[in-house]
């Protein structure tokens, strides 16, 4: 991640933590405050009440007093009695609640002694009430009253239920205070967080624009610039060009993420020095997009082979150099038309791509019927899968060198589809590839080609036949394809070593694949990588791939025909495979001087039209029983 995006995220995350952070201290102090005012108020109203109380009870002792004085009946001790130790147990609560509070407490000490001589003088006269009569009892009360011990009291009283209204009113006004200063310095905090946020989202703004690997436009922003670019439904680029690497995959899993990140970085920077482009951009992974505002459809098509070109130049890793080839789209609003010029780019890359790669194809409005026949092909192919009729199996031989005889064939599919005629499996298989089909479609084939070597355990001329099956590398992705040919092995009464799958070099660029292929190999099939050399290929990795022998591609082949230092390399090739214990075939092998060379070259088995077609069935038997009329060898792989 470049470091100003990481900057930023960072400047984000703390700002929105800090926002986090001052909501949270607000919460939290202004809960404080409100729960120690809710406190204040609760002392507050048990002290006012208490005061309340103090007075209450000592009227009542009082009236009880002089209630005795004047009758003499015991009823009205009870009054007395019961106000006493009301005042008691007040004054003991007060005691408790003014605690904190200095003023309270001077006053409650104040109050006390007063208190307790007004109880004294009450005792005094309801005892010389009972003993002596009321004129004795009245002379005290006389001289008491002259000292208005209950006057004091009650200004005692009031004056402490004014001390506590106004401390409560004073520690509210301070929680209050202070729930404002959390407050302002909360929102001080959160201002700057937001501030901080607004920059730091400002400058992730600027930077999500841009891929983070190659530093050219992300998808969404070059779609922005694009969409930008209509008026009134119309769009003012006159050319768009999709581009994507071919086999990149391969490339990413064969020589690691980190290589293919750097070959991705030199793609972005090649294709940023290209003339006459106006915005470049990754639509991600190896995909790559540009365009061009004024260009002519002429000028277009040779900047998509200028693309194609430039891209092919080898790339440099460590002193090593890697071949490239690119898919290159053209779509110019001339050719367009009212197409949208995304839909065009595209269809025109996945033609150049549908034709081997490594070229520029401009969009005709033709790919428009293309795509529907395709659409019309898949929706044929799917019934076919389902159809017993429309799909069946040839074989073609491989023959050994070393006896001249025939040791496996390899399975192929033909499909003979009642309106459209027979389709080339060069055009099939990679539809069923793209569009999920490949997996039913494999699963069929292996059936097939199951049933049948069960069917030849009768035939001794094709007893001992090795049965070449290829599977996609589709199909190890979608399950265990291994453990299902196994278990119609065994339903079947077959063996595994009866048995070849051949993959193409992209299945060993994929783990997953490579540990089925491992498994296999401990199940006792053979394993062949087919198409060698046209890939990634690379001799010193094969010992640790899981095979027991290699397929060179028909390229090989023909170029060895043609220079006689590719011979060398051929034979150097062959020579570096036996090395490693593999078995080497040769395969298209068309021609007398073909097969020359690879006799010359080492190779163990060849396979091509020179020997034979592919056959069905009957007609390989037939094949074989006039080219063979002894049983075949099997063939050691």
């Amino acid at each position: 991640m470049p470091k100003s995006l990481n900057f930023s995220n960072q400047v984000i995350t703390i700002g929105l933590l800090v926002i986090l952070l001052s909501i949270g201290a607000v919460t939290l102090l202004g809960e404080r405050a409100t729960v120690q005012t809710r406190i204040w108020k609760q002392r507050n109203s048990a002290a006012l009440i208490d005061i309340r109380n103090v007075a209450i009870a000592i009227r009542d002792a009082e009236t009880g007093q002089r209630g005795y004085l004047l009758t003499g009946e015991d009823t009205y001790l009870q009054p007395y009695k019961t106000g006493h130790q009301m005042v008691a147990e007040n004054m003991a609560t007060l005691q408790t609640l003014t605690q904190d509070n200095l003023l309270q407490r001077t006053q409650l000490a104040a109050l006390r002694p007063i208190l307790a001589e007004k109880f004294t003088e009450m005792a005094q006269t309801i005892d010389l009430r009972r003993h002596q009569g009321l004129a004795a009892a009245l002379v005290v009360m006389r001289r008491n009253d002259g000292m208005n011990l209950m006057t004091q009291i009650e200004a005692g009283l009031v004056a402490m239920t004014a001390t506590e209204r106004t401390l409560l009113a004073k520690r509210t006004r301070q929680a209050d205070l202070s729930a404002r200063l959390v407050s302002i310095t909360a929102l001080a905090g959160t201002l700057l967080a937001i501030a901080a946020l607004l920059w730091g989202t400002y400058r992730l703004n600027r930077a999500a624009g841009t891929d983070r690997l190659t530093g050219l436009l992300n998808r969404t922003r070059v779609w922005d610039l694009f969409n930008a670019s209509l008026v009134q439904g119309r769009t003012t680029v006159s050319a768009l060009v999709f581009v994507n690497l071919d086999r990149f995959r391969s490339a990413n899993q064969l020589f690691g993420p980190q290589a293919a990140d750097m070959l991705l970085i030199e793609v972005a920077t090649r294709l940023r020095s290209l003339p006459g482009t106006d915005a470049v951009g990754r639509r991600g992974g190896d995909d790559f997009v540009f365009f061009c505002h004024s260009i002519s459809a002429p000028e277009a098509e040779d900047l998509g082979r200028r693309t194609v070109d430039l891209l092919a130049l080898p790339f440099n890793f460590d002193g090593h150099k890697l071949q490239l080839t690119a898919s290159v789209g053209v779509a110019h609003i001339d050719g367009a038309g009212d197409v949208d010029l995304r839909q065009g780019a595209d269809d025109a890359m996945w033609v150049a791509k549908s034709e081997g790669g490594n070229r520029s194809v401009a969009f005709t409005r033709s790919m428009l019927s293309d795509r529907r026949d395709l659409a019309e092909l898949e929706a044929a192919l799917r019934l076919a899968i389902a159809s017993e009729s429309e799909i069946s199996l040839v074989y073609q031989p491989v023959v050994c060198l070393a006896h001249n005889h025939v040791g496996a064939v390899e399975v192929l599919a033909r499909w003979a589809h009642p309106h459209f005629g027979q389709i080339s499996p060069g055009r099939f298989i990679p539809l069923a590839e793209s569009r999920g089909l490949i997996v039913p479609l494999g699963r069929k084939l292996m059936r097939m080609a199951v049933h049948q070597a069960q069917l030849w355990q009768s035939v001794p001329s094709l007893r001992n036949l090795v049965t070449n099956i290829n599977i996609s590398p589709v199909q190890f992705a979608s399950g265990d394809v291994i453990a299902d040919f196994a278990a119609m092995l065994t339903q079947k009464g077959l063996r595994s070593q009866d048995f070849c799958i051949e993959v193409t070099e992209g299945a060993f660029t994929d783990a997953q694949a490579i540990a089925a292929l491992e498994k296999a190999r401990r199940l006792g099939f053979a394993v062949t990588m087919d198409d060698f050399g046209v890939g990634y290929s690379c001799l010193s990795q094969l010992p640790r791939l899981p095979l027991a022998s290699v397929k060179l591609d028909q390229s090989f082949i023909l170029g060895a025909t043609q220079d006689a230092g590719k011979a060398v390399m051929l034979g150097s090739i062959v020579e570096l495979a036996h090395a490693q214990n593999l078995f080497v075939i040769a395969e298209g092998i068309e021609t007398a001087p073909q097969l020359s060379l690879t006799v010359k070259s080492g190779c163990d088995a060849v396979q091509g039209y020179y020997f034979a077609r592919p056959m069905r069935p009957l007609e390989l038997e037939e094949w074989l029983s006039t080219r063979e009329p002894a049983a075949p060898a099997q063939l050691e792989i």
